[in-house]
């Protein structure tokens, strides 16, 4: 059993997710750079577990229309903020 990606994972909280979802938008799938500049609460391997677990649920889903509209509007309007 691999030890940085536990079966039983202890509950993230709020602060942890949105820290997560932030490192996400900013480093891709680095997870050794989320870690490092966002989550320091949790190992590596938590990160990438976490990320498949959260992946299939309603707040990726959320979280990916967003960055998807965010990308959108960039494309129709590059250049201002």
């Amino acid at each position: 059993m691999n030890p940085s990606a536990p079966s039983e994972m202890s509950l993230w909280s709020e602060e942890e997710c949105r820290s997560f979802e932030s490192g996400l938008r900013l480093y891709g799938k680095n997870f050794h750079l989320i870690q490092l500049h966002k989550v320091r609460t949790r190992s590596v391997g938590e990160l990438v577990h976490f990320y498949y677990l959260w992946k299939k649920t309603e707040r990726h889903d959320i979280f990916s229309s967003k960055v998807w509209l965010e990308k959108k509007k960039y494309n129709l309007h590059p250049g201002t903020t």
